[in-house]
């Protein structure tokens, strides 16, 4: 199997780290929070409380670092596609917060509402490839304070898979999200050994940490649950123009934030996530896959690979706004290259418009594409049986293959496509592959019957989320 291609040597990987150690130390993170710093000074942290900082001393980091967890499951609810970090597998994860749709009927976009998180949550779980469901939609139609509890209750209506949350606003909402994955897995003890849910904690680039989201991360990191600490700069705006400048900036980000969880949550699985991206200089708006943001994907998953921290990269960005030949190359261009570079999950299916919007038949599509990877880097076998010596010699010259008994064993072993057609139909309808992504979009919103949710444990939920609506604090929003 193909399995890594290398964009930085070991000398460069060095350097990379020993320039983050230098961020860290320097210039440090900004938190500001009075009761944050005090317990990061008591642990032997460089804390300025006026300037809200916290510099972090090379030994504190490197201590963090090995004492992270190499290797922890990110679980399913049916336990049926449990992942395995750290083990060298690759998944294929929804993900964006997009703020809009692009309607798979009309071509229509408009703004997401829940009911797209309910119909996004469906067809990730009849898509056979992708592996985990990561806050792929923002609904606007749901209440301020708890929607996030109602995006939640909606895709696990509707999916099996794990749920990577983002968007979380509170430790409120937090907490009574974790008080729902409780009640489907039995109880939070169950819930901390089989974590069906994780949570992402994102820095605010250059080298800032939101309080409101530290909290939030570390109310799941208290029990148990895994998290990511993930960096998201921009190339020439919140990041240096320079692709090495930002990776470093990146890279310090996502330890730093990972040595300030591991300060107040000993041992917790951390999942190190970076998306760098780049400003285009016309316009001073993100440019999804552009070639200096592949690059830095690309490098990422080998800085991440020298601490052997399980990582989540962009691997299927483009910022065509529709599904279109432009989409095309560029998702293929950012999976093959991001999957090569070693990534444990790889995020962007469905996702369009440089992850501003997501559409359904793009799912489907984008899950063609993982799957057409995923079967050309597998093994596969060299040894008597497949070498064919003997079919070949019986077969001879200026003969055929097609109905000798050695394909007929083998011809199974093929991969065949679900979307791009063969008959004479497709062939002369250059839109087929559209036109069949959308036909499967509206079999799945009408067929699929995910794994349903036991209707004791639906009740139940059904109360939590209300509760959740009835206690919210209004008055502190």
């Amino acid at each position: 199997m193909i399995r890594e291609i290398r964009v930085l040597d070991s000398n460069q990987i060095e350097t990379v780290h020993s320039t983050s150690l230098r961020i860290l130390r320097k210039v440090g993170m900004r938190l500001r929070s009075d009761r944050h710093l005090t317990h990061l000074q008591k642990q032997g942290f460089d804390v300025d409380k006026v300037h809200f900082t916290v510099k972090m001393p090379e030994n504190q980091v490197i201590e963090a670092l090995e004492r992270t967890p190499k290797k922890f499951r990110l679980c399913s609810r049916d336990r049926k596609r449990d992942l395995q970090m750290g083990e060298g597998n690759c998944y294929y994860a929804s993900a964006g917060c997009a703020s809009d749709v692009v309607d798979f009927e009309s071509g229509m976009r408009r703004p997401a509402t829940l009911q797209d998180v309910a119909s996004c949550a469906k067809v990730i779980d009849a898509v056979e490839n992708l592996d985990m469901i990561f806050s792929p939609i923002s609904a606007h139609d749901v209440p301020r304070g708890t929607g996030v509890i109602d995006e939640y209750k909606a895709t696990v209506e509707n999916s099996t898979k794990h749920v990577h949350l983002v968007d979380l606003n509170s430790v409120y909402e937090a907490e009574y999200i974790i008080k729902i994955a409780g009640e489907i897995m039995g109880g939070v003890d169950n819930l901390i050994k089989e974590p069906i849910i994780s949570d992402m904690l994102c820095t605010v680039s250059p080298l800032t940490m939101d309080t409101t989201a530290l909290d939030t991360v570390l109310t799941f990191a208290r029990k148990g649950l895994p998290v990511s600490s993930t960096s998201m700069p921009l190339a020439g705006g919140t990041g240096p123009i320079t692709p090495a400048g930002t990776l470093a900036l990146s890279n310090a980000e996502v330890i730093g934030a990972l040595v300030i969880i591991e300060a107040f949550c000993p041992n917790t699985p951390v999942i190190y996530t970076a998306f760098p991206a780049v400003m285009d200089p016309r316009t001073g708006f993100y440019r999804g896959a552009a070639p200096e943001e592949i690059w830095m994907g690309m490098a990422v998953g080998q800085v991440a690979g020298y601490y052997k921290i399980p990582y989540m990269v962009g691997g299927m960005n483009s910022s065509s706004k529709t599904p279109n030949i432009q989409d095309g190359y560029e998702k293929a261009m950012c999976a093959v290259l991001s999957r090569l570079a070693g990534a444990d999950i790889l995020v962007g299916p469905g996702l369009l418009d440089s992850a501003s919007a997501l559409a359904l038949d793009q799912l489907i599509v984008d899950g063609e594409v993982c799957d057409h990877l995923d079967r050309a880097l597998a093994d596969q076998p060299i040894d008597e049986e497949t070498l064919g010596l003997e079919v070949i010699s019986r077969v001879g010259p200026e003969s055929h293959f097609i109905s000798d008994r050695h394909t007929l064993r083998h011809v199974g072993d093929i991969w065949i496509p679900r979307l791009p057609g063969t008959d004479r139909v497709s062939r002369a309808d250059p839109e087929s592959m559209v036109k069949k992504a959308k036909k499967r979009v509206r079999d799945i919103l009408k067929s699929h019957q995910p794994q349903p949710l036991d209707p004791s444990t639906k009740k139940r939920i059904e109360m939590i989320v209300s509760e959740a609506r009835k206690n919210y604090p209004h008055s502190k929003n």
